[in-house]
């Protein structure tokens, strides 16, 4: 016969704790052997918090090359040579971002306007005072 917090298996098998977790029996035992609240996955951890910063940008398809042309307003102004057919524009548009702002592709992303000159972009892992200066040093240089 197993003894108490033990499975069938008498092993102590996952399965054994987790039936008597069901049914309530030996809670506090359990809770103190497992080191950690019933219901909780020892696997279970805490997504770590990236932070986004959103851009206004205007793009210009069709230009004569990739360039960041400055900052009109509150946007940013950029020129790509791809043109703006089957979301080509958008794809150099992201190109463009991620190379100048040196993050990867997967981080910046178009959160809205994807049909639009006009686009407010998402960027993981920078601040908008950090994009601001890293797009103000490649405008200059």
């Amino acid at each position: 016969m197993p003894r108490r917090g033990e499975g069938e298996t008498g092993r102590g098998g996952v399965t054994g704790d987790l039936r008597l977790m069901r049914r309530g029996a030996f809670a506090s035992e359990l809770k103190a052997e497992l080191g950690r609240r019933p219901g909780l996955n020892k696997r279970t951890t805490k997504k770590e918090v990236v932070p986004r910063a959103r851009l206004a940008i205007k793009v210009q398809p069709g230009a004569s090359r990739n360039a960041v042309v400055g900052k009109v307003g509150e946007e940013w102004k950029l020129s790509v040579t791809a043109p703006a057919v089957e979301g080509r524009a958008n794809r150099a548009c992201i190109d463009l971002l991620a190379g100048r702002l040196r993050v990867p592709r997967s981080a910046v992303r178009i959160q809205r306007g994807e049909s639009s000159r006009r686009k407010v972009l998402e960027i993981a892992g920078l601040s908008i005072t950090q994009i601001e200066q890293r797009l103000a040093e490649e405008k200059v240089g």
